[in-house]
């Protein structure tokens, strides 16, 4: 199975991990993006590069730049047809300013699930907003996960 990482997902990797407590995990976290099992949007590196607050975070991503894909033409495709649908039109509610819901979302969903890509999450404050993402997931048979259960997944292959 390959993963996308959404923004949070990839934030909590990088800021808050316990590295030190699970060295293991992160080991096969660290591999998995290298070989490209893991994967994140461009879209993704612009939020973390706004928002990350460790030095060695910002480090990674600048470091790491191929780790973060662009959308690719049937990407884009998926996207405009998806966008046309009117898919997406909650991210751009009053609710959306407030829930801090990334835009990278309608990237990575459509990455997942032109590449067939497990959608990885980490679960934040705004579980409404996030509520949508998962009905996409299930009307368009996307699989989506935590993030701590990718990591296990990863252990456990």
């Amino acid at each position: 199975m390959k993963f996308v990482f959404d923004h949070y997902a990839l934030q909590y990797m990088l800021e808050q991990f316990p590295r030190n407590i699970t060295k293991e995990y992160w080991a096969q976290f660290l591999a998995a993006c290298q070989n490209g099992t893991i994967t994140a949007h461009k879209e993704t590196q612009k939020l973390l590069e706004q928002e990350v607050i460790e030095t060695d975070s910002l480090k990674w991503c600048k470091e790491n730049t191929s780790f973060f894909k662009t959308t690719t033409e049937t990407e884009a495709s998926l996207l405009g047809t998806w966008m046309g649908q009117g898919m997406f039109d909650f991210l751009e509610t009053p609710l959306f300013v407030r829930s801090h819901m990334p835009e990278d979302i309608p990237f990575m969903l459509c990455m997942a699930k032109k590449q067939d890509r497990c959608y990885v999450y980490r679960k934040h404050t705004n579980m409404h907003s996030f509520s949508k993402v998962e009905e996409i997931c299930k009307k368009y048979g996307i699989t989506c996960m935590e993030v701590e259960e990718c990591l296990l997944h990863l252990a456990n292959h």
